[in-house]
């Protein structure tokens, strides 16, 4: 108990020091400024081209955006966005009453004002007032899910009846694969710099390097123009830590779209510790995120243990006994597969191609589950060969049957043997989890993120979360080394 209490006074000091540390950085100030001659580029709402209801949807999307006062709502949202009093007011739709089933939009928050966190961590904006209003047409529910906005177009191709409203760029490329509404607004790319810098178009920025988010037209724009007039790119998932990055110095301007442009110049404050985390409960986000982490960690252990338990087995007994040739080939295939493939990739896979049209908690529970399997089924293997063969002839000798010696000889001593690293793999399967945020599960890690993109403040969110799976990893590590004093207090009796 002693040794918790001050591993947690060592925390709070930390957050003291790392609190003081970050509110004396150096603050610049910077400006946002329109390119020059820059295409005129207009966000669409839409869905895949293979979605069964693709004409009923895109119908009800080019229905609402004749009917709504789009105006009105970016003065609405731009106003909330930049903490300011709305002058006017509109409504989102009612959806309590619709009986269809809910329709899942994929947005990325942090894009005012089309999409952006309020204090109390839901997501709002013009886009998805927008679709409030489409669902009330279509007589269904809404379901928003944030995740990062390159793979919003490949999600919505592969699930059915899926939306994308992130302030899409209509383009010939995208519209391969999706299917746009009318276009609903429209903008232009600005360009921010500190204010001693007075940059205005691509040939200004030769030899620069520019801060773009991924997948965006900024990023489009550089890669197919820039990169002929010598200028190099860095990408990131959202503007706000396009924004730090600039900030920290890792580029030197940032390229995006008009509206978040002003609003991330108009949000160059340090964050307090007080904002960050207590304004709008946001504390509570992490708690959240935290029991997410741990449902997912437990779910996908449960699997890995089923998995790895069969595969062991069978790789086991076709060495003992060369039983299960061809299963055991095809365990060693999987085996070779999942481990040498990343789980970053795996996690993609799953979500974009074989489980498109799954729940992304199940997605992320089956990834890192079957992942988890190929590791617990070469941990439990080697348990089992540790078993002396000797004991094997011995059973037999006394005329027990293979599975009673399996399960009353072999398995008891191979599970005591496998118990500390089968601990090891589960707290590593704790920090693997932290990239499901790049499918829409509000993590640990992507709590962090969300709260960079509604302060603009990268450094206390990560290390805070950084400070937290160090906690649980602890914790873990406590109650491993006590499971492995009472095995050896056991071995011992």
């Amino acid at each position: 108990m002693k040794k918790i209490l001050n591993l947690f006074l060592i925390t709070a000091l930390a957050l003291c020091c790392l609190f003081n540390f970050s509110a004396c950085t150096q603050k610049n100030t910077y400006v946002a400024r329109p390119m020059e001659s820059a295409k005129i580029e207009e966000f669409g709402l839409c869905v895949g081209k293979n979605s069964t209801q693709k004409n009923q949807i895109i119908s009800a999307m080019n229905k609402v955006i004749l009917e709504q006062d789009i105006e009105s709502a970016v003065e609405y949202y731009n106003a909330l966005a930049l903490g300011e009093t709305p002058k006017n007011s509109v409504e989102m739709a009612d959806l309590t009453k619709c009986k269809g089933e809910a329709i899942k939009v994929y947005t990325c928050s942090g894009f005012e004002p089309y999409e952006f966190l309020n204090d109390e961590g839901k997501i709002i904006g013009v886009d998805i007032w927008l679709m409030s209003h489409v669902c009330k047409e279509l007589d269904r529910k809404m379901q928003v899910i944030d995740m990062d906005f390159d793979g919003i177009v490949a999600k919505i191709y592969t699930e059915d009846n899926a939306v994308g409203a992130a302030g899409i760029t209509i383009n010939e490329e995208r519209k391969k694969t999706v299917e746009f509404s009318i276009p609903y607004y429209s903008s232009v790319q600005y360009i921010i710099s500190t204010t001693n810098q007075s940059y205005t178009n691509l040939t200004q920025l030769n030899g620069l390097c520019v801060g773009v988010q991924k997948g965006t037209t900024g990023a489009i724009m550089i890669d197919k123009d820039g990169k002929k007039q010598g200028i190099t790119s860095k990408e990131y998932n959202t503007a706000a830590e396009a924004f730090s990055a600039m900030k920290a110095g890792k580029c030197d301007v940032l390229l995006i779209d008009a509206l978040p442009a002003l609003r991330l110049v108009a949000s160059n404050e340090k964050t307090s510790f007080y904002n960050s985390f207590i304004v709008g409960n946001q504390w509570v986000w992490y708690i959240e995120g935290i029991l997410k982490t741990l449902a997912i960690s437990l779910g996908a252990v449960f699997i890995g243990c089923v998995i790895g338990l069969f595969v062991a087995f069978i790789k086991y007994l076709n060495k003992k006994y060369q039983s299960f040739k061809i299963l055991s080939k095809l365990c060693d295939l999987y085996i070779t597969v999942i481990r040498g493939t990343p789980v970053y990739l795996q996690l993609l896979i799953m979500a974009f191609i074989v489980l498109a049209s799954a729940e992304e908690i199940w997605i992320a529970v089956i990834t890192f589950g079957i992942n988890s399997g190929a590791y617990v089924a070469e941990i439990i293997r080697a348990g089992l060969e540790s078993v002396d063969d000797g004991q094997l002839e011995a059973g037999s000798s006394l005329g027990l049957n293979r599975f009673i010696v399996m399960k009353d000889i072999v398995f008891p001593q191979a599970i005591r043997h496998s118990l500390p690293p089968l601990c090891n793999e589960f707290i590593a399967l704790i920090k693997e989890t932290s990239i499901v945020g790049v499918i829409g599960i509000i993590d640990i890690t992507k709590v962090a993120a969300r709260i960079v993109a509604k302060t603009y403040e990268p450094f206390l969110p990560y290390i805070v979360s950084a400070i937290i799976y160090l906690i649980i990893v602890i914790i873990l590590t406590r109650l491993l080394k006590l499971l492995e004093r009472r095995l050896a207090k056991s071995d011992r009796k």
